[in-house]
């Protein structure tokens, strides 16, 4: 391929992708409403212990409400499984469920930080039985969403969960991704 046929390749594509066409206002985006998301996220655990609990899956859901075009607040449900304690049979299990805030921005790709609190559990069972412990958790994250539609974004995002109580050595940070429906 020439050069003058990668020139008029690259004015093509810029007219494509900068003609005017029908489009959804920014504002549209950042609407006030309900919406609801879910997706996967990976765990690893942070802390220092004794113990090493290995990188585990799992799944989360939110519960949204858009307050304005830069607030929402959300109830959010994490559960990841899979992990273990490194040399040994015994898997954990652990959840958290917290109230966020979260601040974002109006347009189709929406940066956004969350901060929450709420109440964590973390269950560990093997050969000789199990162990449940709970306490109060904070979570703290950053992410984006990338609106397809007016209704339907993906989104990519990384927490921070602190953990307090009996749980207080077990923080963990989570990255996930997944899909959201706004009503």
């Amino acid at each position: 391929m020439n050069e003058r046929t990668q020139r008029i390749i690259l004015v093509m594509a810029a007219a494509i992708l900068l003609a005017p066409r029908p489009a959804l206002a920014e504002s549209e985006f950042g609407r006030s409403g309900p919406y609801l998301r879910g997706g996967v996220a990976a765990a690893w655990d942070v802390t220092d212990l004794i113990i090493d609990v290995d990188q585990g899956i799992g799944l989360g859901i939110a519960l949204g409400q858009r307050v304005n075009s830069w607030l929402a607040l959300e109830a959010q449900y994490h559960w990841l499984g899979n992990s273990t304690i490194e040399g040994t049979s015994a898997e954990v299990t652990r959840w958290d469920t917290t109230a966020n805030l979260k601040v974002s921005t109006a347009w189709r790709f929406q940066p956004y930080a969350l901060v929450g609190i709420g109440y964590g559990n973390y269950e560990a069972s093997g050969g000789s039985g199990s162990i449940s412990a709970g306490g109060f958790v904070t979570r703290l994250g950053a992410g984006f969403d990338i609106y397809i539609t007016r209704n339907i974004a993906v989104y990519a995002e990384g927490m921070y969960v602190i953990a307090t109580g009996d749980i207080s050595e077990l923080d963990y940070a989570t990255l996930g991704a997944g899909a959201m429906f706004r009503f």
